[in-house]
């Protein structure tokens, strides 16, 4: 099992769980949940109530059990041996479609991934690839909420993807921020409905979780600016139709006057953590109770069992340590003694490597950092004109090889990420 999405990160992992049952919020209003979802012609029911137009949204997040699931079976984060030995190949762009934003985003499933792009102001482009970065079979479009973008990127369900449209409302006394879902199927066909995440009037996506088998978890802080004082958790899900469904949970500030971060793991329950106080286990608040505060933190993606390990960062120039310790189902994270950084990681944490995209006047480099140490992972890797973009460059490891996305506002390129 991987290590899990580092601290530093604005999204990153977490884990535990919990025996009992969830119990219900007090249900969300039309105007808390945000509005019924776009393309009216072809609707995406919101959670429990079977209809587009229904006035309220389900407040209890589900088990993990039912609609979420476990962890996805898509590839993990690539371990440096990994990149060594497949992850780089020659500097051959594949032209993959006409595009009019400079915004890409992709994700690979257990055999192939999608790639998403603006096809213009109102349509999204959708293609799909194989793990070495070939697209198979057509471009599919669907007609979207006009300027929208793939930023929150794209999620590999099991049998699905899920990909996140953002956009930010801009006529009122405060900027509203908006985010939409779009289905497709395990080869990119989209389902014809968007469903408008509801988000409520929150001036900001905080993060979005990684995959569960059927669903992914959005968390949006408070925003004084809107008069909106509680954070809210919404689970958008696969249900049993085979449709977009999302519930919310909305919970006190977990950090009044600071931003909370917000860490997800997906095992034998769906956990949310919020900052260093607030614990969402399969839609129940709980408190955290923490022996040690670390710098940073890491945990499992997933678990089993009654607790999850977890690894405390201390983080800096001159940091040296960690320490290792366990989440338990109730909310208590407890360490052990401190240990060297430089020690070979235990099980079930590995080294990951993560990618940086820089894009100055010598043009685009990427640069490998393994985590959770931060140590560079080689030299900078110049990218190629013909390949990066300028405008948007991204990088995405596919289960076999390193792959670069590049949008320049008129096309849309893959290509292997070239070798040092």
């Amino acid at each position: 099992m991987r290590a899990a999405y580092v601290v530093i990160a604005i999204a990153a992992c977490a884990a535990c769980g919990s025996d009992k049952t969830p119990a219900p919020a007090p249900a969300a209003s039309a105007a808390q949940a945000g509005e019924p979802p776009a393309n009216a012609a072809s609707p995406v029911p919101l959670a429990g109530t079977g209809s587009a137009s229904a006035s309220t949204v389900s407040a209890a997040i589900a088990a993990t059990t039912g609609p979420l699931g476990r962890l996805a079976t898509g590839p993990l984060p690539a371990t440096p041996a990994q990149v060594r030995k497949r992850g780089c190949g020659p500097a051959s762009p594949v032209d993959l479609g006409s595009a009019e934003g400079g915004s890409v985003a992709a994700a690979f499933g257990a055999t192939s991934g999608i790639v998403a792009w603006s096809a213009s102001e109102t349509r999204l482009a959708i293609r799909e690839l194989d793990r070495t970065g070939q697209p198979r079979g057509p471009v599919h479009e669907l007609v979207v909420p006009a300027r929208v973008s793939p930023a929150y990127g794209v999620r590999a369900l099991d049998g699905h993807f899920l990909i996140f449209l953002a956009a930010t409302d801009f006529t009122g006394p405060s900027p509203i921020a908006k985010l939409y879902a779009v289905l497709t199927d395990a080869h990119g066909v989209p389902d014809p409905g968007v469903l408008r995440v509801a988000i409520g009037d929150r001036g900001m996506i905080d993060a979005v979780s990684p995959s569960a088998a059927h669903g992914v978890l959005v968390w949006a802080g408070p925003t004084p600016a809107t008069h909106v004082t509680q954070g809210r958790l919404i689970s958008v899900v696969v249900d049993d139709r085979g449709t977009l469904a999302q519930s919310v949970l909305d919970i006190p500030d977990p950090a009044p006057g600071d931003r909370a971060q917000a860490f997800f793991s997906f095992g034998d329950h769906a956990v949310t953590v919020i900052g260093t106080r607030a614990l969402i286990v399969d839609g129940e608040l709980r408190a955290q109770q923490r022996t040690f505060e670390p710098d940073g933190l890491e945990v499992a993606p997933t678990f089993t069992g009654a607790s999850v390990p977890v690894l405390g960062l201390a983080l800096g120039k001159d940091a040296r340590t960690m320490r290792y310790g366990t989440l338990a189902l109730d909310g208590a994270m407890t360490f052990g003694k401190e240990v060297a950084k430089s020690a070979p990681l235990r099980p079930p944490f590995e080294e990951r490597v993560d990618w940086m995209v820089s894009t100055g006047a010598s043009g685009t480099q990427v640069l490998g950092v393994t985590e959770p140490t931060g140590k560079p992972f080689g030299a900078a890797i110049a990218v190629p004109p013909a390949i990066a973009s300028g405008i948007a460059t991204q990088v995405v490891w596919s289960g076999e090889q390193v792959l670069v996305l590049a949008a320049d506002g008129h096309t849309v390129r893959v290509a292997p990420l070239p070798c040092p």
